[in-house]
């Protein structure tokens, strides 16, 4: 279903036109619009020596897929193939490619592995009954960046769709989820920023995006535009779903983070007590002056009342790299 709805999603490309791009990385950034002005996503995309032009596109609330054109192929609109997506020598995806104009050939793309992978990725294969492209893949990763900054500033000066997504509940009156497609990036970014490795991140399910790390803790992200609510509220009913959930003994914190630039950080701690284990969560709602809402989560086993909780290291270090990307 979902490669259906990003297939017929790219299909509106043969009647849209492509505002003036900017460079980043070397890749060319620009948003998509429709001939009647409306905006569709953005995508980046570079040119190579054998007249191949490649890259990456975003619809909001469908996904990312990989592009490739070249005027001397003799494909057909309608054409479809069997193609394979090979980074430094490994298989990042297979699928199907269609060609949704003569000679433009599009590739959804499915899996956080393969996000990460064009992100840190040196060089990319294309492979399909048409013929093979290899790519490089430098500056992808600001480029991915620069293409949700892209979809991020033109979502914001348009009027905001009704989602169906609800990965925190109903969100309040005027906010809007932030697409799964989104959020994995964001996600991926802010893990790298944070020094992390060895982690594993799950594709998005309900907007929502869940990793697990080399030791074992698992997280996750979500997040809402728009919101104007009070993320104390929020915290609140969190503790009291959370205790519900516990069959043991429950205890539960909250608490203010200061800041100094009028972001609000809320953070809510609480520990489940069952057959002798102990469970941490950790759940920071960073609410930013322009209504993004970032909700983040982190939950592990504490092995002793010495230790420090993994789940509390983890949840720090991702908070910093989300207050140092505002």
């Amino acid at each position: 279903m979902r490669k259906r709805l990003l297939i017929t999603a790219f299909a509106w490309l043969a009647s849209t036109s492509l505002a003036a791009a900017f460079d980043v990385a070397g890749w060319d950034v620009q948003p998509l619009r429709s001939d009647g002005g409306g905006f569709l996503g953005c995508t980046m995309a570079a040119s190579y020596d054998d007249g191949t032009r490649a890259g990456l596109m975003v619809i909001p609330g469908e996904g990312w897929a990989i592009t490739m054109s070249n005027r001397s192929w003799s494909i057909r609109k309608g054409y479809k193939t069997a193609a394979r997506v090979v980074v430094d020598g490994n298989t990042i995806a297979n699928g199907t490619a269609t060609a949704i104009d003569d000679n433009f050939l599009v590739l959804p793309l499915e899996g956080a592995e393969a996000y990460q992978a064009l992100q840190a990725g040196r060089a990319m294969r294309i492979i399909t009954r048409a013929g093979s492209v290899s790519l490089s893949l430098s500056g992808t990763r600001a480029a991915m960046d620069a293409v949700l900054t892209c979809v991020q500033s033109y979502r914001s000066a348009s009027p905001a769709a009704p989602s169906t997504a609800r990965p925190t509940g109903s969100p309040p009156k005027g906010a809007v989820v932030v697409p799964g497609s989104e959020v994995l990036v964001l996600a991926s970014n802010l893990l790298a920023a944070a020094g992390l490795s060895g982690y594993r991140v799950d594709p998005p399910k309900d907007d929502v995006v869940s990793w697990t790390l080399a030791n074992g803790v698992k997280g996750g992200l979500a997040a809402m535009r728009n919101f104007q609510g009070e993320p104390e509220s929020a915290a609140s009913d969190l503790i009291k779903q959370m205790a519900a959930d516990c069959r043991g003994e429950f205890i539960s914190a909250k608490k203010p983070t200061p800041t100094l630039d009028g972001t609000i950080v809320r953070k809510v701690v609480t520990a489940c007590t069952e057959s002798g284990q102990r469970s941490e969560s950790y759940i920071t709602m960073v609410q930013q002056s322009g209504g993004l809402l970032v909700i983040l989560y982190h939950s592990g086993l504490n092995v002793g009342p010495e230790s420090r909780a993994p789940a509390a290291e983890a949840d720090e270090q991702i908070v910093r790299a989300v207050l140092g990307k505002r």
